[in-house]
């Protein structure tokens, strides 16, 4: 965290990612900017950290002019203000993109602007002014004699301040230019200037904590160890050292992927002390394949569990703007469902949004959006309650058009979509009675059917638990003769696979069929036209619905207010049938020429589907089902009164690799080369794959699992070349191509000696070279081992410049074999000579470690640091102690034991045995 003066510090930022020009373009650093010179150049790293942009890809602009929102936006981004939540300005002239960061310049009393409703946003700013907001923001002091002539009483104190701190001497011996319009390049350097002078007011403290984060007792590498702003990472022993950390009790967060996070309290820190604080996360490993949701459902009045209600989980396709279900389950008899991962179509995944609805018969849905845990699997909702729709009653009383009351008359409740709710029938009084209905307030439609009269379709608003009566006189039937012809006179129904069709006409007010009829076409031939007859339809205004296999579906409107006799025209149609092999309950499109989807199905038993009803033209069917993918068949036609049969699709499981080819080519030349290799390396560092280059420069990986590679790429006479790739799922990428730089003519000659020169004898295959990318298990490429005639010496050539390691097994066990690095740089010539110590060269280190108590203590780490600082080696006391063997240097033990201070004991050793002083740890109290 940046240093926050107390003025602004209650405005921290919750982000801060801004530009000193909006349209400007980034380089990561000072380095790609051709105009940016020495002086420059660390201040410029700075502010492009900060999120300063350059003018042009090559020019930062460090001479040109900048405006003061630009000016605004960067020093709101330096000081890590709190462009979110600062108060409006009141400025009318700031762009969107600064007036956060103008609101906290203004809020934390770094700038009023020029007027109340005025910051000037787009004109130049001057050094003076930029003089007082640098001294405002970083609460700078000054007390320098000013030798300056133009310094007025408006910026006197603001220019000390920079003078003081040594940000600035101003443009000459005798003039600030407090009038001059500001560079670029010196804002890059005051603000550098005044962040490392705020730096050096704060010194380190030296209390903190040490240890080891581990998992059953195997290091993390990489976890991240937090106590308020300051965190430490763990290195490939699980080793972290976290300093200026404020004295007291202190809550300490460990953080590593694929574990929870996990925060301990009150761990102590005491002042100028190091205490040990060493954790082992390995039950809180987190096994995503162990992800679920659950939960209870019981009625919200009683509290009895509902059983079989339907849970569905659905999450959000941003793409398609729906949502989509991933999970269908039922409650028991418990009132209790579990959702986990053998559930669920697609991974739950941690974190992640879904929308889980919860439904069953006679009650209201329940419909609420959560988010699973991002650090547990386990996801145990709060319990759900679900109101029973109130009962009600709905009577009413049937007669006839001339008032008798009519018995034995069907009675049919539908909801305002057409579907059937309940049936009953009136009694000898004409009185019909349904009783305890659960129904929500809204429109529900009565259907009354009596042989003597129309039927008859009345609606009626429901109350939810209001008994409802509802009254209904029937009227005399009406007769409806429907013919439809062809649309075109050339046409006909019936014919080829159409004959003998079945053709069917509905009569339907609002969406509630009150009537079918059906024309079954003749076998002998074909049709002109097609013949529909209903009777006992009452006076109003319908809609016929012709459909079937050889017809385009069509609704016509018709007003009965008499017999009727109606005419329409239709189109002969065609039909597509098919299968989606072995894939029963996939999804199935049709698609016309256009690309609109006209209809929608989903495949049967073994995958069987068909379309009906399809107009004559050219069609694609898709087919989709959860865990595979999509695919799209070949286009077909459809013509009339046929059947296009046989448009079968094979789904194939869903990818989860992907392809990368390409070619390796030398830069310039752009010849071949061959004999290369490819490997592509995760992100702990492992060889995942390796391709090698064939003759003509082509290489090709397959079935990568979908993310991010390290990519190394390694030739003869070549340098080595390193990138990144990305693989998403099913992606087939055929031209990642790499030109590498001619090279690869760097030599290691390596030769063994003991103390006093003489020549060493290394065991066959005891020299092994591996460059700085070879991970820790199974290397295939990136490792060189040389034996041969060799016995002392070995020369290692064509190398890539680079830093390798180096390990030499020594034949002798009279000698230590050797771990180093080494650094080539390319076409260098290097002759290293390698002196390995005698074993019995070594001493024997004595030690004890023990409590406040003057006890032995057991299982404690001590760790043998070098004089360099690197770790010599761990060990874990037994009874206090451990064998322990070094070779002449000087060393530090350090001992990490939980709840005790961190001990530190410097040795040398000289030939000679070395018995440390007792080891007595300091309990942190």
């Amino acid at each position: 965290m940046a240093y926050q003066p107390k003025s602004y510090r209650k405005f921290v930022a919750t982000a801060a990612t801004a530009t000193i020009v909006a349209s400007a373009v980034a380089p990561v650093s000072a380095a790609g900017f051709t105009d940016v010179s020495d002086k420059y150049k660390e201040a410029v790293d700075f502010v492009v950290e900060k999120g300063a942009n350059g003018l042009t890809e090559t020019s930062f602009g460090v001479s040109k002019e900048i405006k003061r929102v630009d000016a605004a936006v960067l020093l709101a981004n330096v000081l890590e203000l709190d462009i979110e939540n600062a108060p409006a300005s009141g400025f009318t002239d700031v762009p969107a993109r600064a007036q956060g960061h103008v609101n906290a310049l203004k809020e934390a009393g770094i700038t009023s602007g020029k007027t109340t409703t005025k910051f000037d946003a787009e004109s130049p700013i001057t050094r003076g002014e930029l003089a007082i907001w640098i001294q405002r923001g970083f609460e700078l002091e000054g007390s320098a004699d000013l030798a300056f002539t133009d310094v007025g009483d408006r910026y006197v104190e603001a220019v000390k301040a920079l003078v003081t701190n040594e940000i600035t001497n101003g443009v000459s011996d005798t003039k600030f230019g407090v009038g001059q319009n500001a560079k670029r390049g010196d804002y890059a350097i005051f603000l550098h200037e005044a962040s490392l002078a705020v730096e050096d007011k704060a010194p380190a403290l030296e209390s903190g904590i040490a240890g080891f984060i581990f998992d059953g007792g195997e290091p993390v590498v990489d976890a991240t160890v937090t106590v308020g702003d300051k965190t430490a990472t763990t290195d490939e022993k699980g080793y972290y050292k976290l300093l200026d950390v404020q004295p007291g009790s202190q809550d300490v967060t460990v953080a590593a992927d694929g574990y929870q996070t996990v925060t301990t309290s009150d761990v102590k820190v005491l002042a100028d002390k190091v205490s040990t604080f060493t954790k082992d996360i390995n039950s809180v490993e987190i096994n995503t394949g162990a992800i679920e949701v659950s939960g209870v459902v019981v009625d919200s009045d009683t509290g009895v569990a509902i059983n079989a209600a339907d849970v569905t989980l659905e999450s959000y396709d941003a793409e398609t703007e729906e949502w989509n279900a991933v999970a269908e389950v039922q409650t028991d008899a418990t009132g209790e469902y579990v959702i986990d991962q053998s559930a669920a179509s697609s991974n739950l995944k941690l974190g992640a949004e879904y929308r889980l609805t919860v439904s069953i018969d006679g009650y209201k849905d329940s419909i609420q959006t959560i988010t699973l845990d991002n650090q547990k699997v386990s996801n145990v909702l709060k319990g759900i309650e679900l109101d029973a729709i109130a009962a009600m009653d709905v009577t009413g009383i049937v007669t006839d058009a001339a008032g008798e009351k009519v018995s034995a008359a069907d009675v049919t409740i539908y909801d305002a979509e057409g579907t059937e709710l309940e049936t009953t029938t009136t009694d000898a009084e004409g009185v019909y009675s349904v009783e305890d209905m659960q129904l929500l307030s809204g429109t529900y439609n009565v259907v009354i059917d009596h042989a003597d009269s129309a039927v008859s379709y009345t609606e009626f608003e429901a109350v939810e638990g209001t008994d409802a009566t509802h009254n209904v006189q029937l009227e005399a039937g009406n007769a409806i003769a429907a013919t439809i012809g062809t649309e075109l006179l050339s046409d006909d129904f019936g014919s080829s696979d159409a004959d003998a069709a079945t053709y069917t006409m509905e009569i339907l007010n609002g969406k509630t069929v009150i009537g079918t009829n059906e024309f079954v076409s003749q076998s002998s031939g074909s049709d002109s036209t097609l013949s529909f007859d209903f009777s006992r339809i009452a006076p109003g205004t319908y809609t016929l619905k012709l459909s079937g296999d050889y017809v385009a579906t069509k609704e016509y409107s018709i007003t009965v207010d008499g017999d009727e006799t109606f005419e329409g025209r239709a189109m002969p149609a065609g039909k597509i049938s098919g299968a989606v092999t072995d894939s029963e309950g996939a999804t199935v499109n049709l698609v016309d020429a256009d690309g609109n989807v006209v209809d929608t199905t989903e495949a049967g038993i073994a995958g069987a589907y068909e379309f009906t009803g399809v107009a004559v033209g050219d069609y694609k069917v898709e087919a989709s089902k959860t865990g595979f993918v999509a695919e799209t068949s070949d286009e077909v036609t459809v013509t009339k009164n046929a059947e296009t049969s046989g448009v079968d699709i094979d789904l194939d499981a869903v990818v989860t690799t992907g392809d990368v080819a390409g070619y390796v080519r030398t830069s310039g030349t752009l010849a071949s080369v061959a004999n290369a290799t490819v490997t592509y390396y995760d992100a702990e560092g492992e060889e995942v794959d390796s391709a090698d280059v064939q003759a003509n420069g082509s290489y090709t990986l397959s079935d990568l699992e979908a993310g991010t590679y390290d990519v190394v790429v390694r030739g003869d006479a070549v340098e080595t070349y390193t990138t990144t790739q990305t693989i998403a799922a099913g992606d087939n990428l055929t031209k990642v191509n790499y030109n590498l730089t001619q090279g690869g003519d760097a030599s290691l000659e390596v030769t063994v000696v003991d103390s006093e020169g003489n020549p060493v004898d290394v065991a066959i295959d005891g020299f092994d070279l591996a460059d700085a990318f070879v991970g820790v298990t199974n290397p295939t490429v990136g490792t060189w081992e040389e034996a041969d005639s060799a016995v002392d010496t070995v020369t290692f050539n064509n190398l890539s410049a680079g830093t390798y390691d180096l390990d030499i097994d020594v034949s002798s066990e009279d000698y230590v074999d050797v771990e180093t690095t080494v650094s080539v740089a390319a076409g260098e010539e290097i002759e290293l000579k390698i002196v390995v110590d005698e074993v019995a060269a070594q001493s024997d280190v004595n030690f004890r470690v023990v409590n406040e108590a003057n006890a032995n203590v057991e299982g404690a780490y001590v760790v043998v640091f070098k004089e360099d600082g690197t770790i010599k080696d761990i060990l874990t006391t037994t009874a206090g102690t451990e064998d322990l063997a070094l070779v002449d240097g000087n060393y530090t033990l350090a001992v990490y034991h939980d709840g005790y201070v961190v001990s530190e004991q410097a040795i040398t050793v000289e030939g000679k045995d070395v018995n440390v002083p007792v080891i007595q740890l300091a309990p942190i109290k």
